[in-house]
């Protein structure tokens, strides 16, 4: 005992060069099996184990372990050899190959500089990251990993939490949990399904991933992107930017793309931004596609809202199948009918009720401008639209639409005009009701012949376009 204590008081002694001053860090010597001092350099060898001695400790543990000085005779730099790991209270981090340098403005060994088998796991089971080289700066708390990264959060306390796996070919994440001066379109859902402007949330940069990232929301969505940021609100994950062409895929088939995604994990909302000339859109996986200047998006309630945001913006855009091989929305049997029911509106909504029953609104923000929805040789204009839709029912015999103030339809091929308050038409029984509050109006096609059916033909053609070029000087606007 007597000699162990000898050796170790000489090797500590002989280290103690490696001290710049009291206020900084410093290396001190744990253990080693030899020590070897040269001019230019300090060798430890054989089961080592060295701490840093500042506010943020750290224990390497390697086979072998050198020591460089500068050219002012100061060790500025620490190799260590063979496969070796560094352990924090936060964190451990193994590697083939480790260096320390000095930070040259806090005199600190604070940057770790890792390559090869790169693998971090926080101790509280949090976090694991793997890469083929890392750099960690101890003072400013911060990892830097590039070369094809991988990084996976989840609490594996709570059962109910969703992991997150990212990929890109590079990654800087915070070790720290504190709030950032600013950031960019800083929002959060209040709600399922409206996401809210926070001004004076404070919310903390936890990472960012560049390069084809894809990431992985357990049980929500796969999304990709050329850039990913993530916002912690006081320590819990609040907020998910995906930039650069994103666009995400889920596990049911739904599909959506926009120049920005945002994700609200609390409230599992995803927010989908246009481009510049480009809508964002979401696609189900029954064929409906709504597209606008926003798209907000609840993965819970599977409720999409969609509306026109300012004067420039793009007019939301909704397009329903509902042909006979799809189990969704069917308006006419005649040959030239089309396959969806498309919808222009300043706001939709599609909200499912439960797996069988969905309800489509839409309405203007303005007086002048009208609903406009057409799906075969059918066009219907009015303030106010709803669509009302069953699966449970065979043959779509519940499934309906109701224009509503100021209401117009009009079947080009049949030459029918019909102008009401208030417009009912079922789409699968082909039923049609109008009036209800007021008297409705309207004119068909006759069905004998006459002397005088090429002059009523004639009429009925002059009285249909009359009332689609009306309805259109008070709805003309940009369809996307």
């Amino acid at each position: 005992m007597r000699n162990f204590l000898k050796v170790f008081f000489l090797i500590t002694l002989l280290f103690s060069p490696l001290v710049v001053s009291a206020e900084s860090e410093q290396l001190e010597i744990n253990h080693a099996d030899s020590l070897e001092i040269l001019d230019d350099r300090l060798v430890l060898d054989g089961n080592v184990s060295v701490s840093t001695a500042g506010a943020e400790r750290y224990t390497v543990l390697t086979k072998k372990l050198i020591a460089y000085k500068d050219g002012s005779g100061e060790y500025n730099r620490v190799e260590c050899f063979e496969r070796s790991e560094i352990v924090s209270k936060d964190y451990s981090l193994k590697a083939d190959k480790v260096f320390f340098n000095k930070n040259p403005q806090t005199q600190n060994f604070s940057l770790v500089d890792a390559t090869g088998n790169v693998d971090i796991k926080s101790f509280d089971g949090k976090r694991k990251i793997q890469a083929p080289k890392a750099l960690i700066d101890t003072d400013q708390k911060m990892l830097f990993a590039k070369g094809g990264v991988k990084s996976q959060e989840f609490d594996p306390k709570n059962e109910k939490s969703k992991k997150i796996t990212i990929v890109s070919e590079e990654q800087d994440i915070s070790l720290q949990n504190g709030p950032v001066d600013s950031e960019p379109n800083s929002k959060k859902s209040s709600t399922k399904t409206s996401p809210k402007i926070l001004a004076a949330d404070k919310l903390s940069k936890q990472m960012e991933a560049r390069g084809q990232v894809v990431t992985t929301l357990e049980a929500e969505a796969d999304v990709k992107s050329e850039k990913a940021e993530f916002f912690t609100l006081n320590g819990k994950n609040e907020k998910a930017v995906f930039s650069g062409n994103a666009y995400f895929v889920k596990p049911d088939g739904t599909r959506g793309e926009g120049k920005v995604i945002n994700y609200f994990p609390n409230s599992e909302d995803l927010q989908i931004l246009a481009f510049d000339d480009k809508p964002a859109q979401i696609t189900k996986t029954d064929g409906t596609a709504i597209s606008g200047e926003q798209v907000n998006y609840n993965t819970f309630s599977k409720t999409t809202l969609v509306q026109k945001l300012s004067s420039t913006g793009f007019r939301s855009f909704l397009a329903v199948p509902y042909s006979d091989s799809n189990p969704s929305l069917e308006a006419s049997d005649k040959p030239i009918a089309k396959s969806t029911m498309n919808v222009w509106a300043d706001f939709i909504e599609n909200k499912v009720q439960n797996e069988n029953e969905s309800t489509l609104t839409a309405h203007q923000n303005t007086d002048e401008e009208l609903v406009e929805v057409q799906y075969g040789a059918k066009r219907g204009w009015g303030r106010n639209l709803f669509v009302f839709q069953n699966k449970a029912v065979p043959e779509k015999k519940a499934d309906f639409l109701i224009l509503a103030e100021k209401a117009r339809m009009v079947d080009v091929l049949n030459k029918q005009v019909l102008e009401a308050p208030v417009i009912r038409i079922g789409l699968g029984t082909k039923d049609l009701s109008a009036g209800f509050t007021s008297r409705a109006r309207g004119s068909l096609p006759l069905k004998k012949k006459s002397s005088t059916e090429n002059t009523s033909q004639k009429s009925q053609s002059k009285r249909v376009q009359k009332v689609i070029s009306k309805a259109k000087t008070t709805s003309e606007t940009s369809k996307y």
